[in-house]
This record gives C-alpha cells, sequence and structure tokens, in this order.
C-alpha cells in the first residue's frame, strides 16, 4: 500500500452529531372569532402551510348583514331628520328677528338640531360597528405559517373570543431553519466531553429531519 505524506494544517472540518431535541417556531398566533355564529366553512387542513390574509374560516353572516342593514336605515332616517331640523332653525332665525317668535322658541329648535347632528353620529357608529361585526364573519390567518390541531367542526355554534376554540398558527413549518429554532436537545456524548465542547465550539451549524424525509437546515 503506498504511503503519501501530507502538511499538518488547521482548518474547520464538520462533525457531525445526532441528538435529539424540540424544535420551536418564533412566532405562535392564535386565531379567535370576534363575533359568534355557527361555523359554515372551514378553509384548511390540519397541518396545512397557510398565507397572510387566507380565508380559515366563515361564520354565518346573515344576522350581521341584517343588523347591517337596519343600521344603515336608521342612520339614513336620521340624516333626513336632522336636514328638517337644520331647516327649522333657518326659518326660525327668520322668524326671530322679526320677532314674531320668542327667543326662547329659537333656542329650543337650534338645541333640538344639535341632538339630531348628535344621533346622527351615534347611529353612524353603530352602523360602523355592524359593518365590522359583518366583516368578522370571515376569519382570516393573521400571519403565514402551519396550521394547527382543529378542535371545531362545521356546523357547529362557535363562540366569540372562546379560549382555544380555533387553531394556532405557527410561524412556517417547525422544521424551516428561517422560522424555528433548536432547543431542548440533549448531547449524547459524555458530559465532560460534551462540556468542553459545548464550551469552546460556539453556535451549532444543525440538520433537522422530517420523518417523512424532508431536511432543512438551520443555524441552532
Amino acid at each position: 500500500m503506498p504511503v503519501t505524506v501530507a502538511t499538518v494544517e488547521r482548518r474547520p472540518v464538520p462533525f457531525e452529531l445526532a441528538a435529539a431535541g424540540t424544535v420551536e417556531p418564533l412566532q405562535r398566533v392564535n386565531v379567535e372569532a370576534q363575533i359568534s355564529g355557527q361555523l359554515l366553512r372551514i378553509g384548511f387542513q390540519e397541518g396545512d402551510q397557510v398565507t397572510k390574509g387566507q380565508v380559515l374560516f366563515e361564520i354565518d353572516s346573515r344576522p350581521y348583514r341584517a343588523a347591517l342593514a337596519a343600521a344603515e336605515a336608521m342612520v339614513a332616517r336620521d340624516v333626513i331628520q336632522a336636514q328638517n331640523a337644520q331647516r327649522d332653525v333657518e326659518r326660525y332665525g327668520a322668524l326671530v328677528k322679526q320677532e314674531y317668535v320668542t327667543s326662547q322658541q329659537y333656542d329650543a329648535m337650534r338645541a333640538s338640531a344639535a341632538a339630531m347632528e348628535a344621533t346622527v353620529k351615534a347611529d353612524s357608529a353603530a352602523m360602523e360597528t355592524a359593518r365590522l361585526n359583518l366583516q368578522y364573519a370571515t376569519i382570516r390567518a393573521p400571519i403565514g405559517g402551519l396550521a394547527g390541531s382543529l378542535q371545531i367542526r362545521e356546523g357547529i355554534w362557535c363562540a366569540a373570543r372562546a379560549p382555544h376554540s380555533l387553531p394556532s398558527i405557527r410561524s412556517g413549518p417547525s422544521w424551516s431553519g428561517s422560522h424555528s429554532r433548536l432547543s431542548n436537545w440533549r448531547d449524547p456524548r459524555p458530559s465532560d466531553e460534551g462540556r468542553r465542547s459545548r464550551g469552546t465550539a460556539g453556535r451549532y451549524r444543525c440538520t433537522r429531519q422530517r420523518p417523512a424525509g424532508f431536511h432543512g437546515q438551520c443555524s441552532g
């Protein structure tokens, strides 16, 4: 067998260490319903990769659509009444100058017109709330990531802000190096050797393996 000679040099060399650990996402968001109603449709499967803004659930919107229509009609009625009150103020303003009506009557008319303006603002706010509730009937993903397990099914009653009724979304799949971190892993080497290595090696370069065969590179 031929013998070769090589120059001794110092350089980084790969060192593979197989160990079991826990992969955690960098971000987790719990999805909650803002309104109550019957769940009509689920737009994803457990474990799906969802994108930000994707429709996850649809709650029966008919009651909220009707509430919005009623609020819009109320605002329209208030606007007409406020316009009539303002015209009365203008008429009474001309009459009070001619002393056909008293100043007290004129002041009462102005107060009535101001009250109608306030009613328009209050009912307009209620209309915006009704419109917002209608939008809440469609639940969208607040972030992109991996959808968690489902505890509810289509057709059941979904309560507003019920804890843990809807799944959480993890920022990226747990094996994605750019959106997760490796933690709680145990060094399989003898304790003394492992402590010496961790004290001098700095950050590890690791490869996490998914059972199905997917490999993701990360810094952990």
